[in-house]
């Protein structure tokens, strides 16, 4: 039985590599840069690289805080790639990130993942769930799988096996280091360590707290104010009442009617606000009920550790990305500014529906619903998989821009997406 188990995980896994290597082969076989990964990461590191002075390649932190996945894989580009192949190593060390969420899933003990069945759901969730194309195969954006796996670590209990125990541990300390998205994770690991009085969770909880309280001082003393204008001020603007709008058209909603439609109703809610229309705070009215209501009744059959894991990660992940998010109005981020910032919660949603639709004890509608609508999801980001990455045949080829760029040094490599363009000096 055992050994049955493991074929399966491995049938899996290979199956999760196969299918996002066949998303879009090109970026395997034509990498590129993708927008700061090129601007200030790689072209950083390219100033110092084959020199005595290499190191200075790590000490980097153009964003405000520190992003280590991109800083390392800049400069192992950088220094020991050819300058033709060098978006091969950024891209392929994002796609090891993206494996890990697929790996925590495959061999994890969790209770969610106690079958073939829930396992191939999880692995579907992560590959199929809407808006994965702006993060997908670049460094700068592998910090939100890490913060995904974060979340997987948080479901999983605590392991008696040395080596487990420092993957977690490594795992953590990589997401805190490489962004502050898996930060935002620190208060649910708090409480499930004071729920449970695990020694391990504790010093899960700390490493995260440790990276949390360093991102959070790189961004007061490096931020400028303008960088920061850019996060806070739309806050000044709107406050937070695009928040549950966002969270329809950008996540709930976005899932189960399409990109189109919501694109639609996105486009009537900022117009409608932008006019003051009644109709629009009614609508407000209505959706934070709806909202309120849905997580509840989702969350009726899970533990109190559940709760927290779940509807914990999926609130503190909403909120201060949110507050955080790099627009001066935060109403744009309801018609679709930000993506990013809602792939990790919208996967926890999966994982919400496979707990209520995939356990049949307990009440029959609620998980008939939520297999239906799960089904809808993944069928949804089945059919989309491959249209809703973000790529144009006419953006420019990195071996091309290279060519020229070695005739003439003081030419500006142009990169993607569509605009970007790095100086590579030596």
């Amino acid at each position: 039985m055992q050994r049955w188990k493991v074929s399966i995980g491995w049938l899996l896994f290979v199956t999760g590599m196969a299918a996002m290597f066949l998303r879009e082969p090109s970026f395997f076989l034509e990498p590129r840069f993708w927008a700061e990964e090129g601007l200030h990461y790689y072209a950083y590191a390219f100033q110092y690289a084959h020199g005595s002075l290499w190191y200075k390649g790590l000490i980097n932190i153009p964003q405000g805080y520190l992003a280590f996945w991109p800083i390392i894989a800049s400069v192992i580009a950088a220094n020991l790639a050819p300058i033709d192949h060098a978006p091969l190593v950024t891209t392929l060390m994002a796609f090891l990130v993206q494996l890990i969420p697929l790996g925590l899933i495959v061999w994890g003990d969790a209770p969610l993942w106690d079958s073939p069945l829930r396992k191939t759901a999880g692995v579907l969730v992560v590959l199929l769930t809407p808006l994965s194309g702006e993060i997908w195969l670049n460094t700068i954006n592998s910090q939100f799988y890490l913060a995904l796996a974060a979340v997987l670590i948080l479901m999983e209990p605590i392991k008696k096996r040395p080596l487990s125990t420092w993957f977690y541990r490594f795992i953590l300390l990589l997401a805190g280091l490489t962004g502050p998205v898996a930060s935002m994770l620190v208060p649910a690991y708090g409480i499930v360590t004071w729920l449970t009085r695990e020694r391990e969770r504790g010093i899960q909880t700390a490493i995260l707290g440790v990276c949390a309280l360093l991102q959070a001082g790189l961004l007061l003393r490096f931020s400028t104010s303008d960088h920061m204008d850019l996060r806070f001020a739309g806050l000044g603007h709107s406050g937070l009442f695009p928040l549950v709008f966002a969270i329809w058209t950008q996540g709930i909603g976005l899932m189960i009617f399409g990109s189109e439609w919501m694109h639609q109703v996105a486009s009537w809610i900022v117009a409608g606000y932008r006019a003051g229309d009644i109709a629009i705070a009614l609508t407000w009215i209505g959706l934070t009920a709806l909202t309120a209501s849905l997580f509840w009744w989702l969350s009726v059959r899970l533990t109190v550790r559940e709760r927290v894991v779940f509807l914990g990660s999926y609130a503190l992940l909403v909120v201060f990305s949110y507050i955080g998010a790099l627009s001066r109005d935060k109403l744009n981020i309801v018609v679709g500014v930000g993506e990013r910032y809602f792939w990790v919660p919208n996967a926890i949603f999966g994982f919400l529906l496979i707990r209520n639709g995939l356990f049949w004890s307990g009440n029959k509608f609620r998980a008939v619903f939520c297999f239906i609508i799960l089904f809808v999801i993944l069928a949804f980001g089945a059919v989309r998989y491959r249209s809703t990455l973000i790529i144009d045949p006419e953006w420019p080829k990195w071996r091309a821009e290279i060519a020229v760029w070695q005739d003439n040094p003081e030419y500006k490599v142009k990169i993607w997406p569509s605009g970007w363009e790095i100086e590579l000096k030596k």
